[in-house]
Formats: structure tokens, C-alpha cells, sequence
């Protein structure tokens, strides 16, 4: 989907930079798992009748439910899933509790070396029901005490106040130090209290999107993070002291709207015309069918409070906010959609430039993008190039794939999903920016 026929490609580098550097850091030490989730691959096999569908991972999310990973995350565990075929790393590897979610059907050798781990001390717990068969050390609860009882039992890895089922981790042990990953999984910001049961005084954040890293003061109550929407974060607990720098303490000391001044030019155009801010070319009848790149100009001069010495200036183009999926033509809501739940103040990724240099890219929260390095005293150019999504021109008509010769060649393979009744989307900055100075 990410090619240079995209007019998304300008940020593509930046995105496969967050991409490369939780790829790699993600893939170092061991992973760190105290619960094992047991599949119920045996009763989804049973259920299979000629006719039907036999979508196997379909079927064992749905006899799992919805509630049960919930309630682990929320205990405060990361967890495994495994099934008959992993008994021999299951052995190598201590998990302190293992949850049976509605199992019916498990093989024997299974049943005999999940009441083994139980007898080696680990927790082994049934949720809505007793698998068939003789299971001494079983406990059974509810889902509603699922949580309770693994927190009981398991001392737990992170704990997240207030509770935020939205917020996911992934703890990943190092010779020397331990990484945990966590990311906000929902559409809304959210300001928490976390505490690591790994947790050293020598703690550092780590931002996947820029790769800058900080040192922070760890408290007996935890850490406060801030968690744009979808965004993510790694802490790193080291063993022996880390070179980074600490966080700076800053708050913001001015701020200045840009709504006004503003030209925007469209693709390869060599004229500009005047705009106000904020501004979506989709409500333009001449433009509303363009997909590609749409350059905003204007020139500023920094107010004295903006250029103190010590002073970081940004560039800020606002909040995200939630959304409600897309509804489709005949009034359905879009279904197995990967859209973000989140209407940006940017559509879709822009690439910032000051006086002719890059100086960063926003394509995901929070949008915001530091130009202090590349401002001078008198007038500075700011440039911003939007670029949005080929919906745009697909919504025109007449530019839809044709997908006959591929039927015909290899059979049909795919179906172009949800292109009926496409519409322009809204396109380019929809926000007021403004200069923020911190210090």
C-alpha cells in the first residue's frame, strides 16, 4: 500500500524509522511472560462441520471471548499463547500461571503436563468451566475474578493507575537491562501512574518516533506518562547508570496563532493563491478531487519571547480527536477496517520545512515538530507540505483499478473492498497552527 504511487510516500521514511527501531529493539533479550493462555484448538476443531468455514484462529478468539485478555492485561501480565504443540517449550519456560479459557477438550498429554506445572507450583486456573478429565490443583473462577485472582497470585509486572485496559506492554529481559514497550491502543489521550516491578533507578525514555532518549527520576509511587492517542513509548530499566541526558523540566511560555498569511500551491504548480487556516481543499469544487501534494507558505517574524536564549520553538498543528468509524454506502459502518479512530488536524502526513530545510515530518500524534535549530533573527519561511490519501481522485470516477485481466490471469484472489460510493475526504491543514515557545 506504501509505494511512491501513494501520495502518502513523502513520510514514509520517517514511518519506516519508528518502524526499524521497535523492530530491532523488540527483537534483543527474552521475552518476559508470566501467564500462559491456553488455546482451545481441540474444541475448535470439533466444531468444524463439511460446509463451514475452517477458519481455526477465528474460531479459537471466539471461544475465548472478549473478556479474558482484558483481564489479564488488567492483573497486570503480559501472557503467552500456546497450545499442544508448544508442551516442550511450555516445560523450558516458567510461567507462574496458566488460564483455561472455557476448555472442554484437552488431550491427555496436555492434561498431565498442565497438573504437572501445577504441582511445580505455578497457578493453573479455569475460567467459565472444568475441562473433562481428573485436574487436581484446578481453581475455577469467573471472568469478573480473573483479574483479582492473577494479581493475587502473581506478584504483577506493570501496574497502570488509574486502569487502562487501552494501555498494552511488552517486556522484552536483557543481559543488562529491562525494556518494556507500552502503547495506547485507543483513540483517546490518556495521563497515567505506572509502576514496574522491574523498575531500577536508572530509568530512561525512549520516543520510537524520534529515537531521542531521556533519563528519568523514578518515584516510589512510579512514573507519570502521557500517551497521545495510538501512541507509544519505551521504558528502559538499566542495571548500571545510562549517558542520557534527564528530561527537561519546560513549560510553555508563548504562543502565537498562524491562521492568516498563509499561500498554498497544488503538486508541481508554479502559482500560489491566498489562504486562511484552517483549510481543506475537498471543499474546494476545483480542487476537491486532488490527490497528491499541496505546499502552505508564510513568512514570520519571531516575537522577542520566542527568542531568549534556552528558548525550544515548535511548530504545533493540534490535538487529535476521536471519531466514529466511517459509515458505507446503504448505512453500514465499515467492518475489519484498520482505520485510526482519530481525525488528525493534519490529513493525512505533512513535511515541515524552515527556510528551505527539513526540519521533520508529522503523520501520527502528537503533531508537532521542534524548528528551533533552523530559525534565524528576522524573517523565516515556513513551508508545509500536506499531502493526503488517493481517495480523492478514486472518488472522481473513472480512475478505479481494473481488475478483469488479473481475475482472468490468476483467478479471483482479492476484492477491491468498501469503493462504492467514494467520497472526497477532507484534505490538508484543518487546524489553526500556532508557534509555541517552551523553556
Amino acid at each position: 500500500m506504501l509505494s511512491d504511487k501513494n501520495p502518502w510516500w513523502p513520510v514514509m521514511p520517517d514511518l519506516a524509522a519508528y518502524l526499524q527501531r521497535l523492530s530491532f529493539l523488540l527483537r534483543q533479550g527474552q521475552p518476559v511472560a508470566d501467564v500462559a493462555l491456553y488455546a482451545p484448538t481441540e474444541d475448535a476443531w470439533s466444531t468444524f462441520r463439511p460446509g463451514v468455514s475452517l477458519n481455526l484462529f477465528r474460531k479459537i478468539v471466539d471461544l475465548v471471548g472478549p473478556d479474558v485478555v482484558p483481564a489479564i492485561i488488567d492483573a497486570g501480565h503480559a501472557f503467552d499463547l500456546v497450545d499442544d504443540g508448544l508442551l516442550a517449550e511450555m516445560k523450558a519456560k516458567p510461567y507462574r500461571a496458566v488460564v483455561l479459557p472455557g476448555i472442554r477438550l484437552v488431550p491427555e498429554a496436555t492434561r498431565r503436563a498442565l497438573v504437572e506445572y501445577a504441582r511445580s507450583g505455578a497457578t493453573l486456573i479455569a475460567v467459565r468451566r472444568t475441562p473433562e478429565g481428573e485436574w487436581p490443583g484446578l481453581e475455577m473462577v469467573a471472568e469478573t475474578e480473573l483479574a483479582g485472582r492473577l494479581a493475587a497470585a502473581v506478584p504483577p509486572d506493570v501496574v497502570v493507575e488509574p486502569a487502562t485496559p487501552e494501555i498494552g506492554f511488552v517486556h522484552r529481559r536483557l543481559a543488562d537491562a529491562d525494556v518494556y514497550f507500552l502503547a495506547n491502543t485507543g483513540n483517546v489521550g490518556r495521563q497515567v501512574r505506572v509502576r514496574f516491578r522491574e523498575a531500577t533507578t536508572n530509568m530512561e525514555m525512549w520516543d520510537p518516533l524520534t529515537g531521542g532518549v531521556q533519563t528519568l527520576e523514578m518515584q516510589q509511587d512510579g512514573v507519570t506518562l502521557q500517551f497521545e492517542p495510538y501512541s507509544s513509548r519505551v521504558m528502559v530499566f538499566r542495571k548500571a547508570k545510562g549517558g542520557a541526558a534527564p528530561a527537561p523540566q519546560t513549560s510553555v511560555v508563548a504562543s502565537e496563532e498562524l491562521p492568516s498569511g498563509w499561500t498554498v500551491a497544488f503538486g508541481d504548480a508554479t502559482t500560489a493563491k491566498p489562504v486562511d487556516l484552517p483549510h481543506s481543499w475537498a471543499d474546494d469544487m476545483t480542487r476537491r478531487y486532488f490527490s497528491g501534494t499541496a505546499s502552505y507558505r508564510r513568512t514570520v517574524r519571531l516575537p522577542a519571547a520566542f527568542q531568549v536564549k534556552g528558548t525550544r520553538v515548535f511548530l504545533d498543528f493540534g490535538d487529535t480527536t476521536p471519531s466514529q468509524p466511517e459509515p458505507l454506502p446503504g448505512g453500514t459502518l465499515r467492518g475489519n477496517s484498520f482505520a485510526a479512530l482519530a481525525a488528525p488536524p493534519v490529513r493525512e502526513a505533512a513535511t515541515v520545512f524552515v527556510n528551505g530545510r527539513r526540519a521533520g515530518a508529522v503523520w501520527a500524534p502528537p503533531f508537532r515538530v521542534e524548528i528551533t535549530p533552523l530559525l534565524r533573527s528576522g524573517p523565516n519561511e515556513l513551508r508545509v507540505d500536506v499531502s493526503n490519501t488517493a481517495i480523492n481522485r478514486l472518488a472522481e470516477g473513472g480512475h478505479l483499478p481494473d481488475m478483469a485481466p488479473l481475475v482472468e490471469r490468476y483467478g479471483q484472489r482479492t476484492r477491491l473492498q468498501d469503493l462504492e460510493g467514494l467520497r472526497p475526504l477532507p484534505s490538508g491543514i484543518l487546524s489553526v497552527p500556532r508557534l509555541v515557545a517552551e523553556r
